[in-house]
């Protein structure tokens, strides 16, 4: 069975991500969807977008540290799998 929701940028308060495909998106706990990357014309993506569901609010969250290539966050990716560990 499918299910079509329908909404307008107004519904939600904060900045959305631009649109894209490729991305993945994974639940954490029952409040929030983090999302990570995807693919817009051609150019593959490497920021991170959080929606709090709870309060219908998107947000960028501060990254920090370093990979052992000394990025903050992973290379630019699509379609790829993400999960919590």
């Amino acid at each position: 069975m499918y299910y079509w929701v329908s909404a307008n940028p107004s519904d939600f308060a904060g900045t959305p991500p631009q649109r894209r495909s490729g991305h993945s998106a994974v639940n954490i706990g029952k409040s929030k969807v983090v999302m990570f990357g995807g693919l817009v014309d051609k150019k593959f993506l490497s920021d991170i977008a959080v929606y709090d569901i709870e309060a219908k609010q998107w947000f960028q969250p501060e990254c920090t540290g370093s990979g052992s290539d000394g990025h903050v966050v992973p290379q630019p990716s699509a379609y790829l799998c993400a999960v919590i560990h």
